[in-house]
């Protein structure tokens, strides 16, 4: 493992880049390699084992390395945080870099996947699969919507989830503009309003998250996201002049009520 260190023209601190890529994507390997810091912890968790348990999915039980250069990794992180910044001035971030051998990573996410359960921390798996470059930048800036919201808000409903998703979505196409990603647009605005409609009543569930934005019960696969998508869409239509700052504060309950949802369904 190597930290690589991510500084703006004034020698400012951005990042700090757990690198990770040259191990083997194996969970027990990573999490064995991973140190313990005051900042961290083991990677954002308390426990080694915690940490094993959650890259059993996201990077896999594998030997096998992946051949990744780090010079390539840096030039596409580096200027896709120098982006954030120049919209919203937050604390230095870590951010560990997986090796992954999750098939959903490779072949459904261009093999970059990402997570952020804790504020100023990202987690990113990678499979140098074709076009990892392109996902790798997109996911830096949505990883950091997240680390940023998080210094402010808390994360537990599915009203949370619809909201900080689309929010982290939308942020991403301002700073890297390359688009939206399918998920984003997996379900169009009346398709989305349909299924909001009947999700409405549990928007304060705090255990469907995997079921609404990950298709593991009734609903499509990537539902969630394309809901919170069209509902951060809306709320920005109203507001042209608000800033990036005030918008990753903002509640999920000013932002579903601003954007007119609560009484379109």
């Amino acid at each position: 493992m190597q930290i690589h260190l991510i500084r703006d023209d004034s020698g400012r601190t951005l990042a700090r880049i757990h690198d990770f890529t040259d191990k083997p994507a194996s969970a027990k390997a990573l999490a064995a390699a991973t140190p313990y810091s005051q900042r961290c912890g083991y990677a954002g968790f308390r426990e080694r084992e915690s940490l094993e348990a959650h890259l059993k999915y996201f990077s896999g039980e594998s030997n096998a390395k992946h051949k990744i250069v780090v010079k390539e990794l840096l030039v596409e992180i580096t200027p896709a945080l120098n982006a954030c910044f120049s919209v919203v001035r937050a604390k230095a971030m870590d951010i560990f870099v997986f090796p992954s051998a999750n098939s959903f990573v490779k072949e459904k996410m261009s093999g970059v996947g990402g997570y952020c359960f804790w504020k100023n921390l990202i987690h990113i798996y990678l499979n140098p699969a074709k076009g990892w470059q392109s996902a790798l930048r997109k996911a830096i800036a949505h990883e950091f919507a997240h680390a940023f919201s998080l210094n402010y808000l808390t994360r537990r409903t599915l009203l949370d989830d619809f909201v900080q998703e689309g929010v982290a979505q939308q942020f991403q196409e301002k700073v890297i503009g390359e688009g939206p990603e399918p998920w984003a647009v997996s379900l169009d605005r009346g398709q989305s309003l349909g299924l909001f409609a009947e999700l409405k009543p549990m928007l304060g569930s705090k255990n469907l998250f995997q079921e609404v934005f990950f298709g593991t019960g009734k609903y499509p696969g990537w539902a969630g996201y394309a809901i919170g998508y069209n509902i951060v869409a809306d709320y920005l239509k109203g507001l042209p002049e608000i800033s990036w700052p005030i918008i990753l504060k903002s509640s999920s309950r000013t932002i579903i009520r601003k954007s007119g949802w609560l009484f379109l369904t």
